[in-house]
């Protein structure tokens, strides 16, 4: 790996009045054994939307930090988990909503705000719901993935 590194100098030949100034630059080899750890969240991603999954919710979406959208109502389950999960770890946050019947002919839905930095039990850091019977069967799930998680640091890897 190759890093530049600059430095900046007067220029010699110019007057100091002038306040020249030269940049130059020189490549710095970087040892290719650096090691580097990383806080990894896809298990905690795939733990989150697991205990959603299983709580009878669907992925409908997912919006990026840039307001992009992806459907993602038309794929399987487990389809939807796979790009749902290599979204949210594109960028630091983003928001998945989940749709479940509520048994009277409609869908409940839930936008869960996923923070990536956060611990490990504080992966949701805000969420909507469309009533208070959505709210009520999304913090169920929620508490699951939060006792599953609680107290427990994010897990790194090292590349």
């Amino acid at each position: 790996m190759t890093n530049l590194v600059h430095t900046l100098r007067k220029t010699p030949k110019a007057p100091s009045f002038m306040g020249s100034i030269s940049i130059s630059f020189q490549r710095k080899e970087t040892p290719h054994n650096t090691m580097n750890t990383y806080k990894d969240y896809s298990p905690i991603v795939a733990s989150f939307i697991f205990q959603m999954l299983k709580g009878g919710w669907k992925i409908s979406r997912v919006i990026d930090c840039c307001g992009q959208s992806l459907n993602l109502s038309d794929k399987s389950n487990s389809e939807a988990k796979k790009l749902a999960k290599n979204e949210v770890l594109g960028g630091d946050d983003s928001t998945i909503v989940f749709i479940k019947p509520n048994g009277r002919g409609k869908n409940m839905r839930i936008g869960a705000l996923i923070l990536l930095g956060n611990g490990a039990d504080e992966l949701v850091a805000d969420w909507s719901s469309s009533s208070p019977q959505a709210d009520q069967d999304f913090e169920i799930h929620w508490d699951k993935f939060c006792k599953i998680w609680e107290a427990k640091e994010v897990p790194t890897v090292t590349r």
